[in-house]
């Protein structure tokens, strides 16, 4: 309501100059309106900039409070996934018939964002996670 009554004193006055100047040659009621906008604009940027400090506090708070995971996962990457996979010993397998024999390890892990591997030249090859829950996987 404050903001419409501005608005139609502002138009309504002839501009005769800007800020300032202009404010000083309009009655006592009119400057009022204009101190309690001002103050308004003030107290409005104080606000956001109080938020804004509090979204920083919280955004702090947060990374501190996730830091332990995340550097438990980083650490994990680097030298975790290569000793568990280490850890694994091979598997051989017999062939009943001819009784060759195959074996079967894990080794030299590596960990990269999710792709397609059948997309078609020149297509998206990204895989989302939207995609993995919405394909059937046997």
């Amino acid at each position: 309501m404050l903001r419409l009554l501005l608005l139609s004193i502002t138009y309504n006055v002839p501009k005769q100059g800007a800020g300032r100047h202009f404010v000083s040659t309009l009655g006592p009621a009119v400057r009022d309106c204009w101190a309690l906008a001002s103050w308004v604009a003030l107290a409005r940027r104080a606000a956001m900039n109080a938020a804004q400090v509090l979204d920083d506090e919280v955004l702090a708070a947060y990374r501190r409070l996730v830091q332990p995971h995340v550097e438990s996962f980083n650490c994990f990457l680097r030298e975790g996934l290569s000793s568990v996979v280490e850890g694994v010993r091979p598997v051989e397998i017999r062939h009943p018939v001819t009784q060759k024999i195959r074996s079967f390890w894990f080794g030299s892990p590596i960990i990269g964002q999710p792709i397609k591997t059948e997309a078609t030249v020149g297509k998206e090859q990204r895989l989302f996670p939207r995609e993995c829950r919405q394909s059937v996987v046997i």
